[in-house]
């Protein structure tokens, strides 16, 4: 019986090993799994942290992308100001090579009748420095026969205008003639 007790206590005795061992190897893929949980728990919140970062990234990309195109708008709207300005510039420098070149011809030849420098100041304020005679008229108040018989002849005769098909326009090159004179 003794050995019978003994075969028993070594029955219990192996199988008591054999579930040390499984419970061991149980134990061993559990905390195999806890560890792979901890890490895939670890990578997530890295994860998390570098979803917001890049969210973050984003609404200050955003910002920036706001700004921008403000600064774009505002240096439109700078830009067709500055060429408005630019426009008027041309103008008031038209205008103000039209009444040098009168005063400059004023000042070398000063004639004897008023009407000849109503024509040259309206001429001067005049697009592209040319008018017909209706427009002279309208201007200087000065009649158009007027303005065909005697002050227009005159003036062509001083080389200060030129006519072309009843348009009466100053002539620029004279104004180089007079600058050089007077400068």
């Amino acid at each position: 019986m003794i050995d019978k007790v003994r075969e028993l206590l070594k029955q219990i005795d192996n199988l008591v090993t054999y579930e040390h061992s499984r419970l061991e190897d149980e134990i061993d893929s559990l905390k195999k799994q806890l560890s792979e949980i901890n890490e895939f728990d670890i990578e997530y919140d890295n994860l998390k942290k570098e979803a917001k970062k890049i969210a973050d990234e984003n609404k200050e990309l955003k910002n920036d992308n706001k700004k921008l195109v403000n600064e774009v708008q505002q240096l439109k709207d700078f830009k067709n100001k500055y060429e408005k300005l630019e426009d008027e510039f041309k103008k008031k420098t038209m205008l103000l090579s039209g009444l040098k070149f009168t005063l400059k011809v004023i000042t070398t030849w000063i004639p004897s009748q008023k009407e000849n420098i109503s024509v040259l100041l309206a001429l001067a304020s005049s697009d592209n420095y040319s008018s017909n005679y209706d427009k002279l008229s309208e201007k200087t108040k000065i009649p158009v026969v007027t303005l065909k018989n005697r002050v227009v002849p005159l003036l062509k005769e001083k080389n200060l205008v030129i006519e072309t098909q009843n348009v009466i326009t100053l002539n620029l090159d004279a104004l180089d003639d007079v600058t050089e004179e007077i400068f």
